[in-house]
């Protein structure tokens, strides 16, 4: 209800800044601090919205909402897994059948914009890797249950699913 996310000084513990809040529940995943053409970036989430915050004064440069495209599925999202950053492109996954999606930063870093968006990669917990240009983790088909996949970095296309014994 009151700030979103803060920084405290590693030594005391003080307040160093504070978000405003953008409200709606917590995530699980740690915030992940990028360099963006040269300027460094939080990437941090909430159960509803990825964000962008200067990490100079805990600014939000950016909110983007992760589950509009939701309404139709399963869930809020936890918002288990970091994102991953790579050339200027941010991906996130949630699980609960929610998209994998991978959003462009702007040159400046100041705003975002869905590139692509893949159903067949929606991590619940556990992370995804990404490795020569590919995504790689565990898709959902409940809490004890998903297939592994793989989809292409670029194009957002699967590259394959198969079937396990568990995610």
């Amino acid at each position: 209800e009151e700030n979103t996310l803060v920084a405290l000084n590693k030594k005391d513990g003080s307040l160093i800044w504070k978000t405003k809040s953008l409200g709606g529940g917590k995530a699980y995943a740690s915030p992940l601090l990028i360099n963006h053409n040269g300027r460094d970036i939080i990437l941090a989430q909430t159960a509803q919205n990825l964000i962008g915050v200067n990490p100079e004064d805990g600014n939000v440069l950016w909110s983007y909402n992760l589950i509009q495209y939701h309404t139709h599925r399963q869930g809020k999202g936890a918002q288990a897994n970091p994102p991953i950053y790579n050339n200027g492109n941010v991906f996130v996954t949630s699980g609960y059948n929610h998209p994998g999606i991978l959003f462009t930063l702007s040159e400046d870093g100041n705003s975002v914009q869905v590139k692509w968006m893949n159903d067949t990669i929606d991590t619940h917990h556990g992370g995804v890797v990404l490795i020569d240009g590919n995504i790689y983790g565990a898709n959902w088909e409940h809490n004890a249950k998903g297939k592994w996949a793989s989809v292409n970095w670029e194009t957002g296309k699967t590259n394959w699913e198969q079937e396990w014994i568990n995610k």
